[in-house]
């Protein structure tokens, strides 16, 4: 009897780790998180957001945006303004009572909505999350780019802004709008840009491009 079972183990074993390969590899396009079986939940979710912000939500990002107890989602969305598609983005806090409430919102901006960038981020010894995106397009076709950063704070109820620029007859720069007065506002934002540009320099004004 061993002697079978060492016998066919050799090709019973490679066929038990092949199916299990097949089971667990995700389909490309599908998500990883079985949104197609919660696909009620989401849209419910979804929905109770939209009413929250005022807009329809296209996305979300969930995090702790108030404190690190409090269930609050960054809203993605679009709002019209005079005749031009924004982003609008936006805080909806979770209560305990399950209700949702808008609690902050940032200006709109000329964007697209599914080229943004955006993820969450801390300041230093904060024990809660703030949220970077950007404007996510920067028009390379132009010889050069350009394009908006942002950092919300939706406790502090402030945003701080980037113009990022760069071309072919200079070097790349940033410079920094009034409100980021803290060398630790300044030090994310560079520490962002120069993953891709290593050379970036502070700029002394707002560059129009």
């Amino acid at each position: 009897m061993l002697l079978f079972i060492k016998k066919y183990a050799l090709f019973i074993i490679p066929l038990l780790l092949l199916f299990h390969a097949c089971s667990s590899k995700r389909i490309e396009g599908q998500p990883e998180n079985n949104a197609g079986i919660n696909s009620s939940k989401e849209t419910l979710l979804l929905n109770k957001l939209s009413e929250a912000a005022g807009y329809k939500v296209l996305s979300y990002h969930q995090g702790h945006f108030i404190d690190s107890v409090t269930v609050s989602f960054a809203c993605i969305g679009e709002v019209d303004s005079k005749g031009i598609k924004n982003v609008q983005i936006t805080f909806v806090s979770l209560g305990s009572d399950s209700s949702f409430r808008n609690i902050f919102a940032c200006k709109p901006f000329e964007a697209n909505p599914g080229q943004l960038e955006i993820f969450t981020t801390k300041l230093e010894n904060s024990s809660y999350d703030c949220l970077y995106f950007d404007s996510g397009d920067y028009y390379v076709g132009t010889g050069g780019g350009e394009v908006y950063q942002f950092i919300a704070d939706a406790r502090q109820r402030i945003v701080y802004r980037t113009h990022f620029v760069f071309s072919k007859e200079q070097r790349p720069g940033v410079y920094f709008y009034a409100e980021c007065k803290t060398e630790e506002i300044r030090k994310l934002f560079l520490n962002h840009l120069r993953n891709d540009y290593p050379e970036v320099t502070i700029l002394r004004t707002d560059p129009v491009f």
